[in-house]
């Protein structure tokens, strides 16, 4: 009715939703509404979806509201004055804040105060209407009250925000690395400076937990992989895109692993850290294979191996010709791919490294079944699922049982094959890798088939497409397009 009054009713129901739009983007403020409301009517020419544009490409959002001698500003400043100095602060410092939204934690951990304390003051600014609890634990802030703290915050000086960065990105660094090693027990190594203080890190234990961090801090993992890039220390711009590639994987998020390595690859440049420029071209050359940008995807692993090869690193040469023989499996050079996975094997082996050892014997077997060459293929995936029983690795095993699917499919061993894959897609469900478990589906389905009992491989294809569905990943319309060929 606000907006009516001052805009004419016929304009506002012309455009219904850029109206709604217009009302949440001012925080259903009665005086923010008026301020844009004078500013439409004194435009009559401009829609008010041209104003809403306008109004969001402001750098300094808060500006965009200016009226005379009032302003928003004023608005928030009233809600902002009635709260204790503690609250105040920790209000200033969350316009630090990278993401949409946070939880307990990496509030406790921007301000430098125990948890029990930053509950309190977390509850005083959502009475005060400056934060929206909008699930336990979490809260996000409006954008314009966001942009009201980072302005406030821009004038406690460096002195005061360099520590809480470093604290914030700290405490994302860690967590997100016990999460990883759950998720990966057997990861690379990636050496740490130990935390600082005044963080509230609790590290994560298991596999729920380890996912349910992923999905909710996701947005500011990347965010924070980005900003880092000019923080201090540099080191976070590629070591926060290191701790997300086993999550980004399993949940077929490729597009966003690639992004933030590239930046991490041009930090690490700029540093000269050798051993990050290194690790980061092998990452990367792993997401643009991904992605089948073939080209790109070998041109960084040809980086990452002579770099590795330079400073004698095994370790690094290992998985950089593992990385290789996979890449030149996905483009059908199976027999070149071979040879990277053997000579990988080999570093393994000349180092100690049975989690490697384990992971080359599968690829060199699924290398071999890919050219029907079925007996040595069925011979190294069995040593590999023995290695990664014995190891505990639970996903070289669920890898391992879907290779020796595949190989029993094709050995006309139908019973063991199904057995294989249900033990396959029973792991990846266990472990949470969406991805996996869709390509194993699709495999046990292309079995059934053969078998002629069409009516169970459309119910497992069905199934891997609601979950490649769910990953927005392209390969649902191939699957869907198959589906319905069937």
């Amino acid at each position: 009715e606000l907006l009516a009054h001052h805009i004419g009713a016929e304009r506002l129901a012309a455009e219904p939703a850029a109206a709604a739009e217009l009302i949440e983007f001012c925080v259903r403020l009665p005086l923010a509404l008026s301020i844009v409301a004078a500013q439409a009517a004194l435009s009559p020419a401009f829609t008010l979806a041209e104003l809403v544009a306008e109004l969001r490409a402001e750098h300094r959002k808060l500006d965009a509201f200016e009226s005379g001698g009032d302003s928003v500003r004023a608005v928030f400043s009233w809600s902002y004055r009635t709260i204790e100095p503690a609250a105040a602060r920790l209000f200033r410092l969350l316009g630090l804040h990278l993401g949409p939204d946070f939880g307990q934690r990496t509030a406790a951990s921007l301000a430098g105060v125990p948890l029990s304390q930053v509950r309190k003051l977390l509850t005083d600014l959502t009475r005060a209407h400056l934060l929206d609890q909008y699930t336990p634990g979490r809260y996000r802030m409006h954008d314009l009250v966001r942009a009201y703290a980072a302005e406030l915050v821009a004038d406690d000086g460096e002195a005061v925000r360099e520590p809480a960065m470093h604290r914030m990105l700290d405490y994302l660094l860690h967590t997100t690395l016990s999460a990883a090693y759950v998720l990966n027990p057997n990861r690379d190594p990636q050496p740490v400076e130990p935390i600082v203080a005044d963080t509230a890190y609790v590290p994560v234990t298991d596999t729920d937990s380890a996912f349910r961090w992923y999905h909710a801090e996701l947005p500011t993992l990347l965010a924070a992989a980005r900003y880092a890039a000019t923080a201090k220390p540099v080191s976070y711009a590629w070591q926060i895109p290191w701790c997300m590639t086993s999550f980004l994987y399993r949940r077929g998020r490729w597009s966003e692993w690639a992004s933030i390595h590239e930046i991490a690859l041009a930090t690490a440049r700029t540093e000269g850290d050798d051993y990050a420029i290194a690790r980061t071209h092998r990452l990367l050359g792993n997401a643009y294979t991904l992605l089948d940008r073939q080209a790109d995807g070998r041109a960084e692993h040809r980086s990452a191996q002579a770099l590795f090869a330079e400073a004698a690193d095994a370790h690094g040469l290992g998985r950089t010709h593992h990385a290789r023989a996979w890449a030149d499996a996905r483009f059908g050079e199976h027999r070149s791919a071979i040879e990277h996975a053997e000579r990988a094997l080999s570093l393994y082996r000349g180092y100690g490294n049975s989690s490697g050892e384990a992971h080359a014997l599968n690829a060199a077997g699924w290398f071999h079944a890919q050219l029907g060459e079925f007996e040595p293929a069925q011979q190294r995936c069995a040593q590999a699922l023995a290695l990664h029983t014995e190891l505990g690795e639970l996903m070289g095993v669920a890898d391992d049982y879907d290779s020796l699917g595949y190989i029993h499919h094709h050995l006309g061993d139908s019973e063991r094959a199904f057995a294989d894959y249900q033990h396959s897609i029973d792991l990846w469900r266990e472990l949470g890798a969406a991805y996996d478990e869709a390509i194993t589906l699709i495999r046990y389905g292309e079995a059934r088939t053969d078998t002629g009992d069409r009516t169970a491989a459309l119910a497992l294809w069905r199934r891997a497409l609601e979950i490649l569905t769910q990953l927005d990943h392209p390969d649902a319309d191939t699957l869907r397009a198959r589906i319905a060929a069937a």
